[in-house]
Order: structure tokens, then sequence, then C-alpha cells
């Protein structure tokens, strides 16, 4: 069982689970707000060289022009790549009004720095990597705005949800983040299956593709034919610092 998301189309592994929504449902959602919310319709992709990247962009490429949207380009970039004026100059003159940005979790603030000093004004969305408060907090100005999709909210949901919360932060001294709360699950799924089914893999599998409506730490979850999970997705934006809920 992952927490995390390898395969974005499907888990095609039989024995592999996942407990968040996979990039397909995550960029379904992601391109839909952009377009019909933030009236976006020329989008340009920062895009990290690697799977993650990849896919991110594969699948909000497919939605985004499917509603109706145009990709005015793809700058690809290396992961460890920090200066991104020649990538931001290109895109910028094919003139989008939105750019996508794609650029790992802890530089994911990089490209909206650079594009402040040449006076390159966009909309800006981005994965859910963005809700960092280190990353926040050292540029509250440039991440302002940012739109993202997230799965976990600390503050609703069912009563495990805030169990889960009060536990952790007694523990740890500072509130869940979403891969916190999505590996407990991960975890708590598994074992479970295995107390339910015992340590028959083919049991175990079954015992995980009949969970349904669980209540956990991050929220309802239940698993499709494929061990996707289903669960809430939702908006959020970066205003002021603070971590907003849109939807």
């Amino acid at each position: 069982v992952s927490p995390v998301m390898l395969l974005s189309s499907g888990s095609e592994d039989d024995f592999f689970f996942r407990t968040i929504p996979n990039i397909q449902d995550q960029m379904k959602l992601l391109a839909s707000y952009a377009y019909n919310d933030l009236g976006s319709r020329r989008v340009g992709v920062l895009q990290q060289q690697n799977v993650f990247g990849e896919e991110h962009t594969i699948y909000f490429v497919k939605e985004f022009e499917e509603l109706g949207g145009k990709i005015v380009g793809i700058e690809k970039f290396p992961l460890e790549q920090n200066d991104l004026l020649t990538e931001l100059t290109k895109l910028r003159d094919k003139n989008p009004d939105t750019l996508f940005n794609m650029h790992a979790a802890p530089k994911v603030a990089l490209p909206a720095e650079k594009a402040e000093e040449m006076g390159f004004k966009v909309k800006w969305i981005t994965h859910f990597g963005a809700e960092n408060s280190q990353v926040v907090e050292q540029n509250p100005k440039v991440t302002h705005g940012f739109n993202y999709v997230y799965s976990y909210d600390s503050t609703t949901g069912p009563e495990s949800v805030s169990k889960f919360v009060t536990s952790y932060m007694k523990k740890y001294g500072e509130a869940p983040d979403l891969i916190a709360a999505n590996s407990y699950d991960a975890v708590m799924v598994l074992a479970k299956a295995i107390e339910e089914s015992g340590v028959d893999t083919t049991k175990v599998k079954q015992s995980l593709l009949e969970t349904q409506n669980y209540h956990g730490g991050s929220g309802v979850l239940s698993f499709d034919h494929n061990g996707d999970v289903k669960k809430e997705l939702f908006v959020k934006r970066i205003e002021n610092g603070e971590f907003v809920r849109l939807s």
C-alpha cells in the first residue's frame, strides 16, 4: 500500500493501492477550475523533467484542451535547475494568461520570483506540493494567488480526522500534512485487511478492494477495482501566506 502517486492513470499492478487520488483525477479538477473559474484560455507550462512533472502535464493538457483551452507552450527543465529566465522568456513571448508551475515542491516559488522580476503578470496554477509552510513563509508575496488541487482538510470531515490531528499534534507538536495523514491511512487500512484476512496476499487484496467509506485520518476513502482511492478533491489557493480552501 502506498500513499504516493506513481501511476496517474490507474493502478495497473494488481497489488498496488493508493490513498491519494491519482493525478488524472486531480488534473481534471484543476483544468476545470482554471478554465471555468479563473477564466484561463491560454496556458503555458513549466515542467520538471521527471515522471511527476510529465504525468501532471499530460493529463492537464488533455483535460484543458478538451474544455476548449489552448496550451501555448511547454518548457521543460531539469529538477535541479533554479534559474528559469530562458523558459519564462519563451513562454512570455507566447502571451499566456496563466502559467502551470510544475517545479518541485521546495522550489515552487522560484518561477514566480523570476516572473516578478521580469514584470511577467499571469495567473498561477500548480500542484499539491505548493502547500508547504516553509516555502510560503519565505516567499509570501510571490506565492500569493497560487491555485492547486488538494485532498486533505484537517479542519473538517469525520471525527476520525479530528482524532488523528489531536493525536499527531500531541506527539509531534505540529499539525499533520497531507503526506502524514495519507501514510497513516495506508498503514491502517493494510493492517485492517491483514487482521480480517490473514497473510494470504490474494485475500488481503480482496479485503482492500472491498474497503468502502473507511473513516481515516485523511478523511473518508474507498477503493475502486484498480485500487485507486476515491475521496473528496477540492481547490485551494495561497492567500497572504494562508492555505485557503475554495470549494
